[in-house]
Parts: structure tokens; sequence; C-alpha cells
């Protein structure tokens, strides 16, 4: 028997996968390869190396490394469609690490990387010894992965830090103005960077994330009503009833009946 040793770079598959409602968590412990994938619509959610979920939105990428433990599934409300390619070998994690691809699992507003899904998939379906010239595609994709990351860093800084604080620890209280003391700026000029950057105040931003979140947990777990509504900071049940009906015009205990069956 002849060895063939293993590839520095390998492109194992490049197609298109679309999510429906019914379609159920795919959860992996120790990934022995890595998959990058594009939303070209709807949404859905990762959860990645005991990281809290994360919500993915049509048009970004998001990378499951090789070695990551995680877990994602579509929005059942609107499930997505993605592009993704799937890769391995010892030339792949170097130009991960290099790049920094390990430590950013999710670039969003990402458009301007759905070319390289579709090149990698052209490659892939043509056949042949594709693999040497999938690595240097893959180089070319980790450049642009990380020119976006710097892009979006130096567009507005302190909006994006805002925003990762406010979809950390749903169930605590959040004082802008405190925030804003700790950071030495204005809560005013916070607000006005944050809505320039996200459309919405910071504290809008806040309770549409946790109604999204319970939407996610109605979807997926088997917490109460009442335990969902003290883990999202909720003061009660009827407070976050009333809450969730106001933006999605239907009650929890319907929308989660609705989903079930």
């Amino acid at each position: 028997m002849t060895f063939e040793p293993a590839r520095p770079f390998s492109l194992i598959a490049a197609t298109s996968g679309q999510a429906t409602a019914r379609t159920g968590v795919i959860r992996r412990v120790d990934y022995e390869v890595c998959t990058v994938e594009y939303v070209l619509s709807g949404a859905g959610f990762l959860e990645i190396d005991d990281r809290p979920a994360v919500r993915i939105d049509t048009d970004s990428v998001y990378f499951l490394p090789k070695h990551s433990s995680h877990c994602y599934y579509p929005d059942r409300d609107n499930p997505w469609h993605k592009l993704f390619f799937v890769i391995d070998g010892v030339l792949m994690e170097t130009i991960m690490q290099s790049y920094g691809l390990t430590e950013h699992s999710v670039l969003p507003d990402a458009a301007s990387l759905k070319s390289y899904f579709q090149e990698f998939r052209q490659m892939f379906e043509h056949g042949g010894n594709f693999h040497n010239a999938a690595a240097l595609l893959f180089h070319e994709f980790a450049v642009a992965c990380q020119a976006l990351q710097q892009s979006t860093a130096c567009r507005l800084p302190e909006a994006e830090k805002l925003r990762q604080v406010l979809e950390r620890d749903l169930g605590e209280k959040f004082v802008l103005n405190d925030y804003a003391e700790k950071v030495n700026l204005c809560s005013e000029h916070l607000i006005r960077l944050f809505y320039r950057s996200y459309g919405k105040t910071p504290l809008a931003y806040r309770m549409q994330y946790r109604l999204e979140e319970a939407k996610r947990l109605l979807s997926y777990s088997e917490l109460s009503i009442k335990e969902i509504a003290a883990l999202l900071g909720f003061s009660d049940r009827s407070s976050f009833s009333n809450r969730f009906k106001q933006c999605w015009r239907i009650s929890p205990a319907d929308y989660r009946r609705k989903k079930l069956f």
C-alpha cells in the first residue's frame, strides 16, 4: 500500500444549505475540521466553546474552527440559507492563526466576502486537483477577513464595545450613565455614536436583544416562561409577557406552542 502524506491544505467540501423551521440543532465536540459559512438570507444562532449564543444575521460570516465545540441552529421564524466550505490541514491552521480568525468566530456585514464562497463552490464542483488553488484562495480570503475586522474596529470602536456590553449579562440591570462614567465618555455622546452604528439607542437595542433571546429560549430551551423572564432581567412573568406581546404581537406561551407543534 502506498502511503499518501496529508495535504497541507485540503478543500473537503463547498456547497450551500437551506434550513427550515424544523431543522434541528447541530452539535459537535472537538470538531475535526474547519467550516466557514456565509448567510445568504435568514438568520440563526451559534454557541461556540462555552460562549453565550450569538445571533447570526444575513450577510454574516462565521467560523467553526478545528477542535472547537459548538452548536448552531436556524431562527425558526426566518431560517437561514447559507453558502459554506469545509477545509483542513496544517496550512489552514497556520493561516487562521496568523490572521486572527480563530479568535473572531463571527463577521457581521460581510457581503464583500460572498464571492469567495462562490469561487470555492465553483472550484469544488469543477473537480480535479484544486487543493493548491484553494489554499491560495483561502489566503486571499483571510486577508479580506482581517481587513474587514480592522475597518469595522476603526469605524466606531466605542459603539462596538458598548454593543458587546449590552449583549452580556442580560439578567443584570444596565445603567448607561454608570457605563459612560467608567469609560470616561459623556452618555449623550455615546448615544449618538451608538445610534449612528446601529440605528437604535443603547437601551432600545438591549431591549430588542433581550426579546430576540426570549424567542430563542422559548423555541429551544425547556425553561419555563417565568424562568426565562428572570434570566432576561424582567421583574416578573407579567412584565415579560407584556413586552414580548407588544414587540411580537403574540404572547410567549402562544409563541412557544406555535413553534413546538
